[in-house]
C-alpha cells in the first residue's frame, strides 16, 4: 500500500475473507500459498510411480501378447 511493503497470513476458507482488505489483488501483489499436510507428507514419495506402474503394465502385456502369438 502506497509503496510500503506489507505481509499478512489469509484464512481463504472463512466466509469473512470478502470483507478483508485483502480480497482484491494490486499489480505486483505476492501469494505465498503454503502446502496442505497431504502434499507434505507425498513429497517423500515417488511422484511418478503411476507412470512406471503404467509403462510396466504395458510391457508385460505386450510381452504375454507376443508369446500367445508364437503358440
Amino acid at each position: 500500500m502506497n509503496g510500503i511493503q506489507t505481509s499478512t497470513r489469509v484464512n481463504l476458507t472463512s466466509a469473512d475473507f470478502i470483507y478483508s482488505p485483502f480480497y482484491y489483488l494490486n499489480q505486483n501483489d505476492t501469494i505465498i500459498v503454503e502446502p496442505n499436510g497431504a502434499q507434505i507428507q507425498a513429497s517423500g514419495f515417488n511422484r511418478n510411480i503411476s507412470v512406471y506402474v503404467s509403462i510396466a503394465s504395458l510391457l508385460l502385456t505386450t510381452v504375454v501378447v507376443f508369446s500367445n502369438l508364437n503358440k
